[in-house]
């Protein structure tokens, strides 16, 4: 408890959330919202926040329009601030440092509802890049698990569906494949590898789904 006499009352601006809920309150509290086709939805809510190596922070959040994307430093003053809205339409997974710019690593929808996985690249000062969607998200790519995750040696994968898998693919950060692994496989070691962020690239027939894994 505060003293009453030492509290303060001060406007502020919410840049971000850190935390991700999905559409969990919005659906609870029926908020709707227009999207780009001017269909009411229920929006997602959510967002992802990152510590830079000099104490800065990378914030990426949304919001009823789009992605937005904050620099902030270790007193939270704005840096920068993008809005990705009217380029990504989707919501964010993670972000990261690669190289000189950022990596976004998220999932969105097409008219069609059908929700796809994206990676979004950004420059030092959050400008865009390129984007590039990933197949679409099956319920037997929904079901796949990677654990322990962070790890500094072996991570397991599970999945509900490995009749289906044709082979599983291991890349860095720069897109560039590091290894493939036959589709009976259901552990990977990372023990020779240096510490840092990888995709898991499993592959299907028709489609494909990739999951973040860290070596540490």
């Amino acid at each position: 408890p505060v003293a009453a006499d030492k509290l303060q009352e001060k406007r502020g601006i919410e840049i971000g959330h850190i935390f991700y809920l999905g559409q969990k309150y919005s659906k609870l509290l029926d908020v709707k919202v227009q999207d780009k086709d001017g269909k009411y939805i229920n929006p997602e809510m959510g967002t992802c926040l990152k510590q830079e190596s000099d104490s800065s922070y990378i914030i990426g959040g949304i919001n009823n329009y789009g992605i937005l994307i904050y620099k902030v430093d270790k007193d939270g003053v704005l840096l920068w601030q993008k809005d990705l809205s009217k380029i990504i339409d989707g919501d964010i997974v993670d972000i990261f440092r690669s190289g000189n710019g950022y990596l976004i690593f998220g999932n969105s929808i097409d008219r069609n509802f059908v929700r796809y996985n994206f990676v979004a690249k950004l420059d030092s000062l959050g400008n865009f890049q390129y984007a590039t969607n990933i197949n679409p998200i099956t319920k037997e790519q929904e079901s796949i698990k990677v654990y322990p995750n962070p790890s500094n040696s072996i991570i397991n994968i599970q999945t509900m569906h490995p009749e289906k898998i044709k082979e599983i693919q291991l890349y860095n950060l720069q897109g560039t494949l590091i290894k493939t692994y036959p589709k009976s496989v259901n552990s990977i070691d990372l023990s020779s590898y240096a510490n840092g962020n990888y995709f898991l690239k499993v592959q299907y027939a028709t489609s494909s789904n990739m999951v973040q894994i860290i070596k540490k």
